[in-house]
């Protein structure tokens, strides 16, 4: 089980898949990426993010998986990677301008666009701290945590939020 994940159906080749990037559970925060085949009903396993974090957001585009900021290692993280799902690899990109985390990615006129998020103060992360603990224990209780976020589509050009 995990919560606070990213995950997209992207179709590669003709065929479509699932993939599930990060996120957190029980044992902590998760570098593991999964890919789910549609067509054999059967998981694998792909290439790790980077950094192991929770909290991220990403979107697809030409091909390419985004995925952007996060929390890891007890702070919210600027980072941007992009994972390529047909050579199964990773690149670290340039990182955003402020760390964030609990925002959201999407993609208009070709673009990608990062809106929102949260980034704490240190005594706000310390609170934050205490929030994870008793979220740990409803983890270990088999019950998953899912913030409330954002929803967008884009379709057609045009953006719902």
């Amino acid at each position: 089980k995990r919560a606070y994940f990213y995950a997209c159906l992207i179709e590669v080749n003709g065929y479509e898949f699932i993939y599930v990037f990060g996120g957190k559970n029980r044992n902590g925060s998760l570098n593991s990426v999964e890919k789910y085949d549609i067509r054999y009903n059967k998981w694998s396993k792909g290439a790790s993010m980077p950094t192991p974090c929770y909290a991220h957001c990403g979107s697809f585009l030409d091909n390419i998986i985004y995925i952007s900021g996060g929390y890891a290692h007890g702070q919210f993280i600027p980072v941007m990677l992009s994972y390529n799902p047909i050579v199964d690899s990773w690149q670290q990109l340039a990182s955003m301008n402020s760390p964030r985390g609990w925002h959201t990615m999407c993609v208009a006129n070709n673009r990608l666009y990062v809106f929102g998020g949260c980034l704490l103060s240190q005594q706000q992360q310390q609170q934050q701290q205490g929030q994870q603990q008793q979220q740990q224990n409803l983890l270990n209780s088999n019950s998953l945590i899912f913030p409330q976020e954002v929803t967008q589509a884009v379709v057609t050009s045009e953006f719902y939020s």
